[in-house]
């Protein structure tokens, strides 16, 4: 049992020395930052929104979920730190995700029936994609023919879109 302690603990030690020497760049931390701000943003309004439909049935049919970077990686094949979160209503799965340079990209999936009782995922399309940059009171948003958004009526436009049929 000793031997299993230490080799953890040197794997451990080795794990420390790479991150250690991959540290970023002030600037790509500024960046790193920012995403996170604004994926931030997104999340909370999201939240709230699922909330609030939920309260309005018998029984909550639209959930969200924050996604981690080892399943972005893992499962949408995305490399370097990513950030996610998902809406999941019964027909159809909204994916928010971070893109480089502040971007972040809506992307929606809707479930098909091919009469044989099983669900089979269509392909996913882009919803919007969503360009920000930082400004005196938190973040503009807009679109990509640069058209101010606001956070609050693009959630409302996504949970429509989810929750439809």
């Amino acid at each position: 049992m000793l031997d299993f302690k230490k080799e953890i603990k040197n794997m451990a030690k080795e794990k420390m020395k790479s991150v250690a020497e991959e540290k970023p760049s002030q600037t790509e931390a500024k960046v790193r930052k920012e995403i996170k701000e604004v994926m931030n943003v997104f999340f909370n309004i999201s939240e709230l929104g699922v909330g609030i439909y939920n309260q309005g049935l018998a029984n909550g049919k639209l959930s969200i979920c924050e996604l981690s970077e080892e399943l972005l990686t893992l499962f949408l094949n995305l490399h370097g730190k990513r950030l996610g979160f998902c809406l999941v209503a019964e027909e159809k799965f909204v994916v928010f995700l971070d893109e480089e340079p502040s971007q972040l990209v809506v992307l929606g999936k809707k479930r098909q029936s091919f009469g044989t009782g099983e669900n089979v995922l269509a392909k996913a399309r882009q919803l919007i994609r969503i360009t920000f940059e930082k400004s005196d009171g938190g973040y503009v948003f807009k679109d990509n023919t640069g058209s101010f958004l606001d956070p609050e009526e693009i959630v409302l436009h996504i949970i429509k879109w989810a929750v439809s049929e």
